[in-house]
C-alpha cells in the first residue's frame, strides 16, 4: 500500500512537469508525459470530443465534479455498510471514516489543486494573449466564460485548503491529544500520522506542503521560473527527508530520496527543452542568491553575539524540582514530563535523577542557574538536608517559589522548627555550604507562609496538567479527581495501588512512556485504571506495577480477580525495590482480606494461585523516582517489546494464561528463551 501510494504521489509530480507546455518533449517522452495528466482528471487526453462536444465550462465543472462523485461514493457505501457491519452506529464508525476520505484526498492532493486551480494556468502567445493551458480555446481574462471558471476554481479551492487547515490543527494538537490517550482521534488521523515514525509526526505536513507548493507552479508565467521553483521545492523536500528520515518503514525513507532524486533529474532534463528565454530569471536568481549570501552572515553574527551577551541573563533552568526521592520521586519525574510539555516552558526542568552530577555544586545550582523552584511537600521532605539547603537557598536569594503539598505532607510546626536540630541532629551538609541553622529555621518559617497547591488522593493526568497550568501560566484551576475516559476497543491496561501517590505517578509514567511506542496501534495504548474502575471486557494485557502493600489493597485484588476471568495476561512491574513477592503464605497471612474478595474457600485458593503465577514470569524494573529519563525510555522499550510478543495461551484446565514469547528472528529468539528460565 505504501509502494503504491508512493508511486502515484510520483505520477502526479510527472502530470506537473507535462503542464509545462513550453518544454517540448521529444517522443517518446511526449506521449508518456501527456498520459500522466489522467490522474489529474482530464479526459482530454482520450480524444472524446469526436464523440461530444462540451464548453470549457463545462469541461472544468465536469472535471471538479469527480473529485465530489469519489467522496460520495465513499459516504455511500459507508451508510450502507454501517447498518450491516456496526449496527447503525454511525458515531463509532465516524473514525474510519474520516481516515478513508483523508487518504483518498492526501493520496490526490496534487491533483486536486491542480485541477481547482486550472483556470488559473494561462500560457502567453506572442501576439499579446493568453490562453489557458488546459482550455485552449478559452482566452485568460477577457471572457465571461475564463472568469466564471475562475471563480468556480477559487469556491472549489476553499475545499482543500480546509483539508490542509484541519491537518495542521491536528498536528498542532497531536501531542495533547496523545497525552490525554485520545485513541479515537489517533484513529480519525491515521491517514496524517500512521506512515511516519512518532518522533517526526508532524511529517504529513511537509507532504501536504509539498504537494501544495507543488501544484501551484504551473501558475507562475515563466516556465524557466517554474522549472527553478520546482526544482526549488523537491530539493528542500529531500533535505527534509534525509535529515529527518520520517517514515515507519526504513526502506520507504531510500524509496521516497530515490522517487525526488529522479523528478529532479526529468525537470533538469526539461530545460534542454524549452523555448523560453531565461538570462533574464537566471540573472534575477543569481542576484538574489548572492545578497541572501551577504544578508546571510552577517545575521548569523549578529544572533551569536544576542546569544553571547543576552540570553546569558536568562537562567539554565526555568524550574527546580525539589522532592524527597523516596516520598516523591515518581511525582516529580511525572511533573518533570508535564513541564517539558508545556508551551511556556522554553528552558530546561532541573531533576536531579538527570541533570545532578556532583553534590557539591547542588546548592550553586539553585542560587545562579534556577529561576523558579517548586517544592514538592511530601511527609519527609524536611527531614532532608539537601532539599532543606535547597528551600533556604531559594529563599536567601529571592527565587520564585511554588509549594505542591502531596496528600501525606503535614505542615511544619513550631516544635519542628524550634527543635530542628534535635528531630536533625547532624546539620553537617548544610553547616558546611554556608546555611546555618538559623537560615535553615527562617527559610522552613517563610515555606509556611507560600500558597500551596494540594494534591488530590486520586491522582491523574488532569490534576498534573492543572498543577502545571498555575505553575507556568498562574492560572487558577480546581484541582478536583477527574477519571480518564477510555477507548472501548482497548486491550492494554496499568493497574496500581490507588491509596498511593507514588505508586499512581508511576502507573501513568510507564502509560506516557508507552504511548509513542503504541502510537500506531491505537488499540494497544495503555490506560491506567483509575480507583473505583472496573477492568474491562476487551483486556488482553495488563501491567502491574509492583510498589509496597499492593497486594494488600482489596480493589487491586479485585481487579486481578477479573484479569484471571478474563484470562488475560499479566506482566509485573517492579517500581520500588522494598516490594516483597508473594509466596506460599501469602493466603495465611491475608486470609481475611482474601475472604472479602471471594465467597467461598475455593475461589481464595484459586486467586492466590493466579497471583502467585504472575511472578513466574521475570518482572521488568521500572524505577520511576530514581532513574535517569534514559534508563526510563529503554526500561519501557522492553516493557513494549514483551508486550507484542506476548500471546494469550490458555492451557487446559488453568484459568492463567501462559506468556508466549514468539521471536522473529535469532536474537529475540535467545532473549525469549532468557524471559523463560
Amino acid at each position: 500500500g505504501l509502494a503504491f501510494t508512493m508511486t502515484i504521489i510520483m505520477v502526479q509530480q510527472l502530470s506537473i512537469v507535462g503542464m509545462f507546455k513550453r518544454v517540448k518533449w521529444p517522443e517518446p517522452t511526449s506521449s508518456f508525459i501527456s498520459w500522466t495528466q489522467l490522474i489529474t482528471f482530464d479526459m482530454e487526453i482520450l480524444d472524446l470530443s469526436c464523440v461530444v462536444s462540451v464548453s470549457p465550462f463545462s469541461h472544468f465543472a465536469g472535471r471538479l465534479s469527480i473529485i465530489g462523485i469519489c467522496i460520495c461514493v465513499i459516504l455511500l457505501i459507508h451508510a450502507l455498510w454501517v447498518p450491516i457491519a456496526h449496527n447503525g452506529n454511525f458515531r463509532k464508525s465516524y473514525a474510519p471514516l474520516m481516515a478513508c476520505v483523508g487518504t483518498l484526498v492526501l493520496i490526490f492532493y496534487i491533483s486536486v489543486i491542480s485541477t481547482v486551480t486550472g483556470p488559473l494556468q494561462c500560457l502567453k502567445h506572442p501576439n499579446g494573449l493568453s490562453t489557458a493551458v488546459a482550455y485552449e480555446s478559452t482566452i485568460c481574462w477577457e471572457t465571461e466564460e475564463h472568469l466564471a471558471m475562475v471563480w468556480l476554481g477559487i469556491v472549489a479551492l476553499m475545499i482543500p485548503l480546509a483539508f490542509l487547515a484541519k491537518c495542521c490543527h491536528a498536528v498542532w494538537v497531536f501531542s495533547a491529544e496523545m497525552q490525554a490517550g485520545q485513541v479515537g482521534f489517533l484513529q480519525a488521523y491515521a491517514f496524517l500520522f500512521s506512515r511516519y515514525k512518532t518522533e517526526t509526526y508532524w511529517y504529513g505536513l511537509v507532504h501536504l506542503f509539498r504537494s501544495l507548493f507543488l501544484a501551484i507552479v504551473p501558475i507562475l508565467p515563466n516556465v524557466s521560473v517554474q522549472l527553478l521553483f520546482m526544482q526549488a521545492a523537491l530539493l528542500l523536500s529531500l533535505i527534509c527527508n534525509v535529515a529527518y528520515k520520517p517514515w515507519r518503514v526504513p526502506v520507504a525513507n531510500i524509496v521516497d530520496a530515490l522517487f525526488t532524486v529522479a523528478i529532479m533529474c526529468i525537470i533538469s532534463c526539461a530545460g534542454f527543452y524549452t523555448d523560453s528565454d531565461p538570462s533574464g530569471v537566471l540573472a534575477w536568481v543569481s542576484v538574489i542568491i548572492v545578497c541572501g549570501a551577504m544578508v546571510f552572515f552577517p545575521a548569523i553574527l549578529v544572533v551569536t553575539l544576542y546569544n553571547q551577551f543576552f540570553q546569558k541573563r536568562k537562567k539554565t533552568f526555568q524550574f527546580f524540582l525539589c522532592h524527597h526521592k523516596t516520598g516523591a520521586g515518581s511525582f516529580a519525574r511525572l511533573m518533570k514530563m508535564e513541564l517539558e510539555n508545556s508551551k511556556s516552558v522554553t528552558r530546561q526542568v532541573f531533576l536531579d535523577c538527570d541533570h545532578l552530577m556532583d553534590l557539591e555544586v547542588l546548592f550553586d545550582q539553585v542560587a545562579s542557574l534556577t529561576e523558579t523552584l517548586v517544592i514538592v511537600a511530601s511527609k519527609e521532605i524536611f527531614t532532608r538536608l539537601w532539599c532543606v539547603g535547597e528551600i533556604t537557598t531559594a529563599n536567601m536569594k529571592g527565587l520564585n517559589v511554588f509549594k505542591v503539598a502531596l496528600p501525606d505532607f503535614e505542615e511544619l510546626t513550631d516544635d519542628f522548627i524550634d527543635n530542628y536540630d534535635f528531630y536533625v541532629p547532624d546539620l553537617s551538609i548544610l553547616t558546611t555550604n554556608g546555611i546555618s541553622l538559623e537560615n535553615a529555621q527562617e527559610a522552613m518559617r517563610w515555606s509556611r507562609g507560600l500558597d500551596t497547591l494540594k494534591v488530590p488522593p486520586n491522582l491523574s493526568h488532569e490534576i498534573i496538567a492543572d498543577i502545571t497550568k498555575q505553575i507556568t501560566q498562574g492560572a487558577s484551576c480546581s484541582l478536583t479527581p477527574w477519571t480518564e475516559s477510555q477507548d472501548g476497543d482497548a486491550t492494554t491496561f496499568i493497574i496500581c495501588d490507588w491509596t498511593s501517590t507514588e505508586a499512581t505517578s508511576a502507573a501513568l509514567i510507564l502509560e506516557r512512556l508507552l504511548r509513542p511506542l503504541f502510537a500506531h496501534t491505537p488499540n494497544e495504548l495503555p490506560h491506567v485504571l483509575l480507583s473505583g474502575e472496573q477492568v474491562p471486557r476487551t483486556a488482553e494485557r495488563v501491567l502491574l506495577m509492583c510498589t509496597p502493600g499492593v497486594l494488600e489493597q482489596e480493589d487491586v485484588l479485585r481487579a486481578l480477580k477479573s484479569v484471571a476471568k478474563l484470562r488475560a495476561v499479566c506482566f509485573p512491574i517492579v517500581v520500588d525495590d522494598s516490594f516483597n513477592f508473594p509466596t506460599a503464605s501469602y493466603v495465611a497471612e491475608h486470609s481475611e482480606l482474601l475472604a472479602k474478595v471471594h465467597d467461598n474457600e475455593e475461589e481464595v485458593d484459586s486467586l492466590s494461585s493466579d497471583i502467585v503465577d504472575i511472578f513466574r514470569t521475570i518482572a521488568v524494573h521500572l524505577p520511576a523516582s530514581s532513574g535517569s529519563q534514559t534508563v526510563l525510555d529503554t526500561q519501557a522499550q522492553e516493557i513494549a517489546r514483551r508486550l507484542r510478543l506476548a500471546t494469550r495461551v490458555l492451557t487446559a484446565g488453568s484459568s492463567q494464561p501462559v506468556v508466549s514469547l514468539q521471536a522473529t528472528d535469532r536474537s529475540e529468539q535467545s532473549d525469549a528463551r532468557f524471559w523463560r528460565l
